[in-house]
């Protein structure tokens, strides 16, 4: 019996890398069309600034690359660049709320795991001079991580590798949780009167 678990364990983990993976190409496709677009509109300055932001994020990428867990305090550095970047292409305004009572050094989280959902914000709000707000709370022993965005009358029409990045994030936490039962993850997206609300719930995570 004890066999077949790690055998079971050992298969899991081996899928969880594998969707890791698939989201870098999916994360360097839209970076790269970002970038084609800045240089297609004569913006080179911006796209310089662009390409030399995303080269930082693909080195702690690869850095982490066989790495599950990285501290909540590099992956808010990881999305705070990832925000830059499309920043400088669509202007929009960004903010950053984190609880002080949650220690950013101590707490790990998978990396890269909210950049597939800020992404879409900026997709279907934020890029049209909109807002985005990224907040990290603690609720008794869970955290959340909250990405807000800005309802847009006109739906930006940017180039995208065909919206895989929140299936792939649905089966990273499915195959976290399977791996931890008593701390998983959990997704939930709310469509409010005038914002769209995307949160990932880390439950027991400071039990």
């Amino acid at each position: 019996r004890l066999k077949l678990i790690n055998s079971q364990r050992q298969r899991l983990e081996e899928q969880l890398t594998t969707i890791q993976s698939q989201l870098n190409p999916h994360f360097i496709f839209n970076a790269l069309s970002s970038i084609e677009g800045l240089v297609a509109g004569g913006q080179n300055k911006l796209a310089n600034e662009y390409l030399s932001n995303f080269s930082m994020i693909m080195r702690e990428t690869l850095k982490n690359a066989d790495k599950f867990l990285i501290s909540l305090q590099e992956e808010i550095t990881l999305l705070e660049k990832y925000i830059s970047i499309e920043q400088l292409r669509f202007g929009f305004k960004f903010s950053c709320q984190i609880d002080p009572a949650i220690p950013t050094e101590e707490v790990q989280v998978p990396p890269m795991l909210a950049q597939p959902l800020i992404e879409n914000a900026v997709k279907h709000g934020a890029s049209a001079n909109g807002t985005l707000t990224l907040s990290i709370t603690r609720e008794q022993n869970n955290m959340l991580i909250k990405i807000t965005n800005n309802k847009a009358t006109n739906s930006s029409k940017l180039k995208t590798a065909g919206g895989y990045g929140w299936a792939f994030t649905r089966q990273r936490l499915k195959h976290f949780s399977a791996l931890h039962p008593q701390t998983p993850i959990e997704f939930d997206f709310a469509e409010k009167e005038t914002h769209f609300e995307a949160t990932l719930r880390f439950i027991n995570w400071f039990a």
